[in-house]
């Protein structure tokens, strides 16, 4: 028994200085997982490309990243770095890149920049710091890229707080995209510097106001996007002095009253608007879903497509005299009628339009003239009002209708025979959901068949209108090729800027030892029971052998 006890307790013994020395190697390890990494260019960059990818490297402060083979930057034109841990910027690798023109970090965790961190960088024209942990620029900060950034992209990151000469000096700087940032103010004066910028993106933050001079130099800007913000001010005219702007994006904001002067595309959609005054044009207006009654433009000769569904309009008096407006969509407002309510207009003078979206209003009859001036409508949507009849003889002046719904309406009968005569480009028509009997509807879709016209008995309100809008006037962000190309070679990942490739090993290693661990102890667990069970067993068998010496 007491070999048996010595057995297990030198047996326990050294199964513990085993797991003592295997976790003071798992220690070891991890702190070898963790060093800074020493970067061989000559594997991760050839001399005869201009660009290079590297990731999952890591850096620290105590550990600065180690380059060799620097005869591969010497003619290295595009830097990329990607899922990385680079905290500041690898300055000992920039030193060694003399012809660098374009630097990307994308998602490498770096929180802090100094304005000696492009020294040996003068040359850059494209700074690309995206997805990164940025929470301040400082003063002067890309004092040694003034004479030749070009483009600068700071979007997702985490940046607060700007100082009112963060981009000083930077005259050569053509496109600034900072979007997804919490920036809560531009001080007056901020971008006067700036005097060759043409595209800037500041959506996705929280500036609560634009003053009259928060642009006034910038006068070469042609694209301003600043959705999704919180607009608590914002000066009347505060674009008028910008003579080259075609993109103005205000969507998702707090305005209730704009001014403004000429722009080409202008986008207000879900901005709580409930007047907007353009003293010149505008081209393409998206003011979909606000509280808007009315619409001001003084030059309607300029206006082109206009989508102004869900508001509270309840005549179209504001859109007559548009005689270039080709689409227009105003479904989902309060609309009685079609024509004018101004006296001297008998229907509204809309030579040019092609797209007519009127769904899901309050219509009740059309009359022979509604159409008159509207010989090129192709696609007119009338669903969902309160039609209770729709005479051929008003859609007579449509000759060049394609797509025609009237589905959702209290209409009892519908002329189909001589529609085809009169509308010989027609393809396709709605119609369910009115109040003829299911034997009508068929009887209509049979002579529709015959006329070789598509017939629908269900759509989505307003969908073929919306979907040839959608197609058009898609946002065009003027991403240069340069920038195409970074972010071809980037792609996509959900690599944490913190979590490199050693990190994870480190994690693996972690968690297998501590499997072996629990393993080990579970082993001298059953050990020391199974001594415990032959132990007793001997006890057992001994003493009855004292009992019958005893008898004798």
């Amino acid at each position: 028994m007491k070999t048996i006890s010595q057995h297990s307790e030198t047996s326990m013994c050294g199964d513990i200085a085993t797991l003592s020395l295997l976790l003071l190697l798992l220690l070891g390890l991890s702190d070898v997982l963790v060093v800074a990494t020493n970067v061989d260019l000559i594997t991760s960059c050839s001399k005869s490309r201009p660009s290079c990818l590297l990731y999952n490297i890591t850096d620290s402060y105590e550990d600065p990243l180690k380059v060799s083979s620097f005869t591969a930057l010497a003619g290295l034109q595009e830097l990329v770095i990607r899922n990385s841990a680079l905290r500041r910027i690898p300055k000992d690798l920039l030193e060694h890149a003399p012809h660098l023109k374009r630097l990307l970090m994308h998602n490498c965790g770096l929180n802090i920049l100094t304005s000696r961190d492009f020294d040996s960088s003068q040359g850059l024209k494209v700074l690309n710091l995206q997805q990164n942990s940025i929470f301040t620029l400082t003063e002067n900060v890309f004092r040694a890229l003034r004479q030749t950034l070009e483009e600068l992209y700071l979007r997702h990151n985490a940046i607060r707080i700007l100082h009112y000469r963060a981009f000083a000096g930077l005259q050569k700087l053509k496109y600034l995209d900072a979007n997804h940032n919490g920036i809560n103010s531009l001080t007056a004066g901020m971008f006067d510097e700036l005097i060759n910028l043409e595209y800037m993106d500041l959506s996705y933050n929280q500036i609560e106001m634009i003053g009259s001079g928060t642009f006034g130099k910038n006068l070469k800007l042609s694209s301003i996007i600043l959705s999704n913000n919180k607009f608590r001010v914002f000066e009347p005219n505060s674009f008028s002095h910008l003579p080259h702007l075609k993109l103005l994006d205000l969507s998702n904001t707090n305005l209730e009253d704009l001014h403004l002067q000429t722009v080409d595309f202008l986008q207000l959609s879900e901005s709580g608007l409930k007047s907007c005054h353009l003293a010149g044009g505008v081209v393409r207006l998206m003011a979909a879903n606000n509280s808007l009654k009315g619409l001001d433009i003084t030059d309607k000769l300029s206006v082109q497509e206009i989508q102004m569904q869900g508001n509270l309009l309840e005549s179209l008096d504001d859109f007559q005299g548009m005689l270039n407006l080709q689409k227009l969509d105003v479904s989902h407002n309060r609309l009685t009628r079609l024509k004018s309510s101004v006296e001297k207009f008998f229907y509204m003078e809309l030579p040019n339009l092609e797209q007519l979206n009127m769904a899901w209003n309050h219509l009740r009859n059309l009359s022979n003239q509604d159409f008159l001036i509207m010989t090129k409508l192709s696609t007119l949507d009338l669903g969902n009002n309160h039609l209770f009849e729709l005479a051929i003889e008003s859609l007579e002046p449509l000759k060049s209708l394609h797509y025609l719904h009237i589905e959702g309406n209290h209409l009892m009968e519908f002329d189909v025979v001589n529609l085809k005569k009169s509308h010989a480009l027609l393809q396709e028509i709605s119609l369910g959901n009115n109040d003829w009997d299911e034997a009508y509807q068929q009887n209509i879709s049979a002579k529709l068949q015959e006329q070789q016209i598509k017939a629908l008995k269900e759509r989505s309100s307003g969908a073929t209108l919306n979907a040839s809008l959608s197609k058009e006037v898609v946002l065009q962000i003027p991403l240069s090729s340069q920038y195409g190309e970074m972010q071809r070679l980037v792609g996509v990942s959900g690599i944490h800027p913190y979590w490199t490739l050693k990190d994870i090993l480190a994690l693996a290693t972690l968690i297998i030892v501590l499997i072996i661990l629990l393993l080990q102890f579970w082993n001298i667990l059953q050990e020391e029971q199974c001594c415990r069970r032959s132990a007793n067993r001997n006890a057992g068998d001994a003493e009855p052998l004292v009992h019958n010496n005893s008898a004798f």
